[in-house]
């Protein structure tokens, strides 16, 4: 973060200065006591904690001034700013910060795929110029402004993903950012508890469109009946991508392999190592971003097949004979769909085990989502099928109603339970898919995997068989 006084702060966020010298300077920015450095601005949020209560403890640790929204004795000599909310005063001062770097940032949306392509379109970016990027899903009204005071007068761009689980984030994480360029990767039912339908989620992603100047870019996916109707409501030039005719940036020729996919765009043809037809419209995506700005086709090419994905996101584990495709980070209709086609039409040598756990946070619509996953299941000729959770209990309920033999499905109430299922369920040359909400913590199945694989692969056991038909038997009872 380049430095800026605290008069800054101060006029950036409309506070009032309680003592200490104005012209002194802050070097960094913190929403935490115990991560915060000599120099740093405190912000005291009000969140589960009152960060009023750690106001002392950041000036112990060298803070050079804290921003608070109610009154309190400072040390003499340290600085305070009075504000009415200190959670938005921290996204006034990021927006009034980002206004004085001379970086271009790349707003990042969509209800799947949004990391994976702003990974992407940052890996790509860091080839040409310093660039830089939100620090794992830091995304929210607290996460975007930690990101812009990353940038420095050196970086060129910034990629800032922008999540939302509610009406009216999305705007004001886009009036904080001031994206010159827009991506919303898809629209699909997420977040319903707080979005109510895909409508009202196309609304709030479109949010990120709307905020873009009129000479800015908005790069949509023309294969998504939401996107296209989000891009009626920009005024800045469109970039469609895609594998349908008519995409500006149109996929052909798109092969894919056990190890990854090939294609062509632009004349050029790309190499991926990641798996999926959705992580090819990721790659489009990054490819419209980085062709908009004047990147060099072959330049982009040679950086995108050596991209790989972050951790859980269709990540390719080896463990023996047995694979697993780790795509645990999170989960929902639209993202469970792509999983499934993907490992379905994946050559593999021995059987496919497909564990899906619950999908989150999607209110009055959850049985029926996870019914529609189960029977999708049943579509996919998979060997095995694990639905873990207590949600779950409908996905494992639609694979047998959809005609899956119910030997080959399992319903576990949770991941423990499907640590020990699993352990006794293993046969060489397995391919596993993981794929669930983030909070099902299914990447622990990967830890089983290694045990098992590390003391030998065991013979099926008596109490293997028992857990197996206990928790199978659980799916079949009758629906509440």
């Amino acid at each position: 973060m380049k430095p800026i006084t605290i008069k800054d702060v101060c006029k950036a966020t409309g506070g009032k200065f309680l003592g200490g010298n104005p012209a002194a300077a802050v070097s960094g920015v913190s929403t935490n006591s115990r991560e915060l450095g000599p120099g740093d601005l405190f912000f005291a949020l009000v969140a589960k904690r009152d960060g009023h209560e750690f106001v002392a403890d950041a000036f112990n640790a060298g803070a050079a001034a804290a921003v608070i929204s109610r009154p309190l004795q400072v040390p003499a000599g340290k600085a305070a700013i009075l504000v009415a909310d200190t959670l938005k005063a921290l996204g006034d001062l990021a927006a009034w910060y980002r206004r004085q770097m001379p970086a271009t940032v790349i707003g990042v949306t969509g209800s799947n795929g949004k990391t994976t392509t702003k990974e992407m379109i940052f890996h790509v970016l860091t080839g040409a110029a310093p660039t830089v990027k939100n620090p794992g899903n830091f995304n929210n009204n607290i996460g975007v402004p930690h990101t812009l005071f990353k940038i420095e007068p050196a970086d060129r761009f910034a990629v800032v993903e922008m999540g939302t689980s509610a009406h009216g984030e999305i705007r004001r994480l886009a009036e904080i950012g001031g994206p010159q360029l827009g991506v919303v990767t898809n629209v699909s039912a997420t977040h319903l508890e707080g979005l109510g339908t895909p409508q009202g989620v196309a609304m709030e992603k479109g949010c990120l469109i709307e905020a873009l100047p009129a000479g800015g870019i908005a790069v949509l996916n023309a294969d998504d009946f939401w996107c296209r109707k989000i891009a009626t409501r920009a005024s800045a030039r469109l970039s469609m991508y895609g594998f349908e005719e008519g995409a500006d940036v149109l996929a052909t020729a798109v092969q894919h392999s056990a190890k990854g996919a090939r294609f062509e765009a632009l004349g050029k043809t790309f190499q991926l190592q990641v798996l999926g037809q959705h992580n090819v419209a990721n790659a489009l995506a990054a490819i419209a971003v980085a062709f908009n700005l004047g990147l060099d086709l072959d330049m982009i090419a040679a950086r995108l097949a050596a991209f790989r994905l972050p951790p859980m996101r269709m990540e390719r584990i080896e463990i023996g004979s047995i694979v697993i495709i780790n795509d645990a980070y999170n989960a929902n209709l639209e993202s469970m769909r792509a999983a499934l086609h993907e490992f379905a039409r994946l050559p593999v040598p021995g059987r496919k085990v497909a564990v899906c756990g619950d999908m989150l946070e999607l209110g009055e619509q959850s049985d029926d989502i996870h019914r529609q996953v189960g029977k999708l299941a049943a579509t996919c000729g998979f060997d095995l099928l694990l639905a873990v959770g207590e949600q779950a209990r409908m996905l494992a309920r639609g694979a047998i109603e959809a005609g899956m033999p119910p030997a080959r499905v399992v319903h576990l109430p949770g991941t423990e339970a499907a640590q020990a299922a699993l352990a006794g369920l293993l046969k060489a040359h397995d391919t596993i898919l993981l794929k669930a909400s983030r909070r099902m913590a299914l990447e622990n199945l990967v830890k089983t995997a290694e045990s098992s694989i590390s003391t030998g692969l065991p013979a099926r056991t008596e109490a293997a068989d028992e857990l197996y038909h206990t928790f199978r038997a659980a799916a079949l009872q009758p629906t509440k």
